[in-house]
């Protein structure tokens, strides 16, 4: 029988598809583990790779796509999956052989709690056992008393969960998976901690999604602040000089979800629409008014 329901996207992962393979048939629970893997833009050689670990996993959907986003290929997966429990594992990161069936033994012991956290290794080279012990803080409250949310490897929450704060926000590239747990927070659904060792996080600055240096982390990372925590002046100011690109998303809180906003937020939502609003409405005016004049110029000759 499925509990659970094992997520991951894979797009050029022909470096660490076998190995993960390998991981995930070292799993204590196996025989309630379903594996929902979405292949994006699949080369020959990993669909050998898959078309021959396939006869040795009892539950496993493979379905190949047209290359999407992160956030679209897990949204996916997980209408497809059949498990009480969800869980995410990128190829590129090591699972403990227990540390399924310890999270998933968590949340039967604890009804009330939606997703289960732990602790991870943070590693810079595949295959290590050694690294920086990241201690799970995803249940710290920051100055303000919010909850904070740092630790997005090896969660695994429970399906319903979606029934209540919808998918994932597939707007995002990088950030999704933290607005996610943020808004399962905010709507007063708990976490709970295992204390347990969960696995191990590759961390390499050249490889990865979520492991890439790039502007998007920045931004995507205010726009979560903007929708769950209290934001200043200052911080919107900053974010309208240096982020101009992505603004649509502070006030889009979803395209595929109702996401509800603190009140204490109010404030500055409308302080950011008018710092991104104003200058682009006042240009646009400008426009149709030379727009206008040229014409009537031109109906007058």
């Amino acid at each position: 029988m499925i509990k659970i329901s094992v997520i991951t996207s894979v797009y050029k992962g022909i470096e660490y598809i076998e190995s993960f393979f390998c991981n995930f048939l070292q799993i204590d629970n196996i025989s309630e583990v379903e594996l929902v893997m979405v292949l994006n833009e699949p080369t020959r050689d990993e669909i050998d790779i898959v078309t021959e670990y396939k006869k040795r996993i009892p539950y496993i959907i493979v379905i190949e796509v047209n290359r999407e986003s992160l956030y679209a290929s897990w949204n996916r997966a997980i209408k497809l999956s059949h498990g009480k429990y969800l869980a995410t594992w990128s190829i590129d990161d090591c699972r403990t052989s227990e540390s399924l069936s310890v999270q998933s033994n968590t949340l039967d012991k604890n009804p009330t709690c939606m997703i289960a956290t732990g602790n991870y290794y943070k590693i810079f080279k595949y295959g290590d056992i050694t690294g920086f012990l990241k201690k799970d803080s995803a249940l710290k409250k920051d100055v303000n008393g919010y909850t904070q949310f740092r630790n997005g490897c090896f969660l695994m929450w429970r399906k319903e969960l979606h029934d209540y704060i919808g998918y994932f926000d597939e707007q995002f590239n990088i950030g999704g998976d933290a607005e996610f747990y943020m808004r399962a927070m905010y709507n007063g659904h708990k976490i709970i901690s295992t204390n347990s060792l969960l696995g191990y996080f590759l961390r390499e600055s050249n490889k990865g999604l979520s492991k890439q240096k790039s502007k998007e982390r920045g931004w995507e990372s205010q726009i979560i602040g903007m929708r769950y925590k209290k934001i200043f002046v200052c911080n919107i100011y900053n974010y309208y000089r240096t982020n101009k690109i992505k603004k649509t998303l502070i006030l889009n809180f979803g395209i595929y979800h109702n996401i509800k906003v603190r009140k204490n937020n109010l404030l500055s939502l409308l302080l950011s629409a008018i710092l991104f609003w104003l200058p682009d409405l006042k240009r646009k005016s400008v426009e149709i008014l030379f727009c206008y004049r040229k014409y009537q110029h031109s109906v007058k000759q």
